[in-house]
């Protein structure tokens, strides 16, 4: 996927994030490194790969060890902060199935 395709996409994922009524996304984490403190949620709809800092899971109060791989989640997100760079993740909620 180019890096157009990408941020055209990515704007798509979190184009209503700003509005009143939020839209949430979602998708499934693709995997989470304890270590490093960061991983990827791929989106459901898109495909596109969400960047997930640790940050957003602690203010999600999601502790790190229950970011497994292909949890499901509901997530917002911010476009990408430059070309080539892939969206990051602003909000995280775990789907209970």
């Amino acid at each position: 996927m180019s890096a157009r395709t990408a941020t055209a996409s990515a704007t798509n994922v979190s184009a209503h994030a700003d509005s009143e009524v939020a839209v949430w996304d979602t998708g499934r984490i693709k995997w989470f490194d304890q270590t490093r403190r960061y991983g990827f949620i791929i989106a459901d709809e898109s495909g596109i790969e969400i960047f997930l800092p640790w940050t957003i899971l602690q203010e999600s109060n999601i502790p790190e060890r229950l970011a497994r791989i292909n949890a499901p989640v509901r997530f917002r997100c911010d476009p990408p902060e430059a070309p080539g760079k892939r969206p990051k993740a602003t909000h995280i909620v775990l789907i209970n199935r």
